[in-house]
């Protein structure tokens, strides 16, 4: 069956219900996943049919019923859609009392790093490293953990050209980008879960104020996309207590390398800044 996509959590407890008349099985996975649905991303498919007390095939059958290929592609659903709900209190109380092994979570990493073939290329993409590469200033924008990204793209970003800043909303520069040129102006945001408030409505105030804006976020009902705002969807694991921005940052990087090939005697750069790191000692040895 081809898989369908929900929006939201209701139109998925929809499709459960509608799975659930078909046998007395499904009625019990029906119950205990509308139930226990926050749960779920923590648990395996065999977890899910023990505590059930179904087999582990009725579980896999039961997703494909609501239109997914088996359990996995269902979980990989259900946790985008309620990553943002939970909270951090929450994210500690199913890690701790669940039976996710580290190794689940690298594996679900391991995925999401596969996942960057198909997401470094295409016309949005490529346009992204066409503008980081010819504006004038760089504005990295961001709130909160999807915050702490920024850094690091930004160390790397200055191996490569001048003009880059970092904003985040307890920065001077917030409530400043009126001062800037929006034609020379280019801002860079990372949004994931749980989705700053302040982060959203401050993007949708720069794309109504005409700056040129490229979102990183995690899904396609993110409210980036919501806002229209142009974004590139980077997978990222959710079933530790906190997130793991791995795949984020491979992202970057590889981004990043694709702007180099692009950047006109980039050697050169890269060899005045080794030689005054040389001259200064700035590593140690």
């Amino acid at each position: 069956m081809e898989r369908t996509e929900y929006s939201n959590i209701e139109e998925l407890f929809h499709a459960m219900a509608k799975a659930a008349s078909e046998s007395e099985t499904y009625k019990k996975l029906a119950f205990y996943l509308e139930k226990e649905y926050r749960k779920i991303i923590f648990m395996t498919a065999e977890e899910v049919a023990k505590n059930c007390g179904v087999s582990q095939g009725s579980v896999s059958r039961f997703c494909m019923v609501m239109g997914f290929k088996g359990y996995s592609d269902f979980y990989k659903h259900l946790q985008k859609m309620v990553t943002e709900e939970l909270t951090a209190p929450q994210r500690y109380h199913y890690t701790k009392s669940g039976k996710k092994k580290v190794d689940d979570i690298l594996l679900k990493e391991a995925g999401n790093m596969r996942e960057l073939t198909s997401i470094l290329g295409g016309r949005l993409y490529e346009k992204m490293v066409d503008d980081i590469v010819k504006a004038e200033k760089i504005f990295l924008v961001s709130a909160r953990m999807s915050a702490t990204l920024l850094p690091y793209m930004k160390y790397l970003l200055d191996k490569l050209r001048d003009q880059v800043e970092i904003v985040t909303p307890d920065s001077n520069g917030w409530n400043r980008f009126y001062l800037e040129n929006r034609e020379q102006t280019l801002i860079i945001s990372t949004c994931f879960p749980r989705y700053s408030k302040a982060l959203v409505e401050k993007l949708v105030e720069l794309k109504r104020e005409g700056f040129s804006i490229y979102a990183l976020t995690d899904r396609r009902v993110s409210p980036t996309i919501q806002a229209e705002i142009p974004s590139i969807v980077v997978p990222i694991t959710t079933t530790s207590i906190f997130d793991l921005y791995s795949t984020p940052m491979a992202f970057i990087n590889l981004t990043l390398r694709d702007v180099s090939k692009k950047i006109p005697d980039l050697d050169k750069r890269l060899e005045m800044i080794e030689n005054y790191d040389n001259k200064y000692g700035v590593f140690y040895r």
